[in-house]
C-alpha cells in the first residue's frame, strides 16, 4: 500500500514539475531568442543567435536548409527553425519558421514570403491528462 502511494506521489510530482524534452527545450529557446533577429542582419549574425536552438534538437526533429539561385542570379538560402510541435508523428512545415537569406542578408522571416506552409500537422485534441510521452496536446 505504501509503495502504491509513493508511486502515485512520484507520478504526480513528475507531471506537475513540467519535465522537458530536448525538443521542448529547443523550441522554448527558439522563442526566447527569435525576437533578437531582424531583417537585414547578415546570415552569420542571425544564425549565431538561432542555431543553438537547433543544436538542442534530436536529428530527426530538424530540417536541412534549402539553397538555390533565383532568377536574378542571387544565392537564396532558407533555414528552418523548429518553432512548434504537434505530436501526430508527422514532421510538417507548420512546425518550423523559415528564415530566407538572399546573398547573405536576412530578407524574410516566416511563411508569407514562401507562399505559406505546404504541410500542416493534425494536433491531438487538448487534454489535461498525459499517459506517456507523445500523447496529448502540448502548447509552448
Amino acid at each position: 500500500m505504501k509503495t502504491t502511494i509513493v508511486c502515485a506521489i512520484c507520478v504526480m510530482a513528475a507531471m506537475l514539475s513540467g519535465c522537458t524534452s530536448p525538443l521542448s527545450e529547443g523550441i522554448n529557446y527558439y522563442h526566447q531568442v527569435a525576437p533578437e533577429v531582424r531583417i537585414g542582419m547578415s546570415k552569420e549574425e542571425a544564425l549565431s543567435i538561432l542555431e543553438p536552438a537547433t543544436a538542442m534538437l534530436p536529428e530527426d526533429e530538424k530540417r536541412p536548409p534549402e539553397v538555390f539561385t533565383n532568377d536574378k542570379g542571387q544565392l537564396v538560402e532558407i533555414y528552418f527553425f523548429r518553432s512548434n510541435a504537434y505530436y501526430d508523428d508527422v514532421l510538417t512545415d507548420d512546425e518550423f519558421t523559415p528564415y530566407m537569406f538572399t546573398d547573405g542578408r536576412l530578407m524574410a522571416i516566416g511563411w508569407a514570403a514562401l507562399g505559406g506552409p505546404k504541410t500542416q500537422g493534425m494536433p491531438y485534441p487538448r487534454t489535461n491528462y498525459h499517459f506517456g510521452v507523445g500523447y496529448g496536446y502540448h502548447h509552448w
